[in-house]
């Protein structure tokens, strides 16, 4: 647990020495999601103090080597602000931290994927290795439900910044909608018809999806091929 606390902070401090220069606020698709994963290392490991799961970082270790090791190599630095002012950045915050929830969420969900695979096809002992699927359903849900209500902050306040004539941010905001919807119907099979298992798991999956697409596909498509920022 120590080494892990360790690890975060190494993490931050990397995030903020990415994105926070002499110049401005880096906000190009690589720096912010280096910050996303440490955000969702941080979520992660203030679960695991509630609710012990360590086969997420099966999926997170990886997926945060990768992060920084892109970042380190190929952000360059061209998508600087000089000025993102104080409601972008509690914008860009709420995004960030319900990203990092509702990924978490998802992971949950495609152990939950692995989990009925494996009972079907009768290969039993992948299953020691998958956490009880009465706390990753539990936990799933508790990050979904916390996921959305930043989600909605998110979109709120975007909505107060929103300009037409930005780049991508029309379809940005469509989709973000979308991905929310998604969410909000899944709350509400769970509370009124009781979705759990395969069916929740397949909700939360396109509904991350949807918030990947979102975010980054935007970004990407305006940074990579439109070379715009």
């Amino acid at each position: 647990m120590i080494l892990s606390v360790l690890a975060l902070l190494v993490h931050g401090g990397f995030a903020s020495f990415t994105i926070v220069t002499d110049s401005g606020a880096n906000i190009g698709v690589l720096p912010m999601g280096a910050l996303m994963m440490w955000v969702i290392n941080g979520l992660y490991l203030l679960s695991f103090l509630r609710r012990p799961v360590t086969s997420l970082s099966v999926f997170l270790f990886p997926l945060t080597a990768l992060s920084i090791g892109f970042t380190w190599w190929l952000s360059d630095g061209s998508r600087i602000r000089d000025n993102l002012g104080f409601g972008l950045t509690v914008h860009i915050a709420l995004s960030v931290v319900a990203y990092g929830l509702l990924t978490l969420a998802t992971l949950q969900a495609l152990f939950v994927a692995v989990a009925d695979r494996s009972l079907k096809t009768g290969a039993i002992g992948i299953m020691r290795f998958v956490p009880p699927l009465q706390a990753i359903d539990a936990m799933m849900f508790e990050q979904i439900a916390l996921g959305i209500i930043f989600l909605t902050l998110s979109i709120g306040s975007g909505l107060i910044y929103f300009d037409a004539s930005v780049p991508g941010l029309i379809h940005h905001t469509f989709i973000s909608v979308a991905a929310w919807a998604v969410f909000a119907v899944l709350l509400v099979g769970r509370q009124q018809w009781g979705w759990r298992g395969v069916i929740a798991s397949r909700w939360t999956v396109a509904g991350f999806l949807l918030l990947a697409l979102a975010y980054f596909g935007s970004k990407i498509m305006l940074e990579v091929f439109l070379d715009r920022s």
